[in-house]
């Protein structure tokens, strides 16, 4: 799972992202999971398995490269370099919350 790539596919007719919830194997559920309960009460990651973290990471660049979304060409770009190269799961909890910020709840 350390090269993962989540398929770019995107649900027509506006390029909607699948939802991690949906996948059937159980694999992103449990790291959703192992990233959620990674949080300490105060909000601060604690620790994740890496294998779970790249999971994570990949499928929050793939629900923010959808087409759907109306995200400036920048903005869009800037996130996605910050989501790849996101090496710790603080700086991803932090990418994730400014697409909370957006109005996209990826998680």
């Amino acid at each position: 799972m350390d090269a993962l790539t989540i398929p770019k596919v995107y649900t027509p007719p506006h390029g909607v992202p699948m939802h991690w919830a949906n996948e059937k194997t159980g694999v992103f559920r449990a790291a959703i999971t192992a990233y959620y309960e990674a949080a300490d009460p105060a909000g601060t990651l604690v620790y994740l398995d890496a294998n779970a973290f790249n999971l994570v990471r990949e499928y929050v660049h793939y629900f923010l490269s959808a087409p759907c979304w109306t995200i400036q060409p920048l903005e869009r770009t800037l996130i996605l370099s910050a989501i790849a190269s996101a090496e710790t799961p603080e700086a991803l909890a932090r990418l994730v919350q400014k697409a909370l910020d957006w109005g996209i709840d990826v998680l």
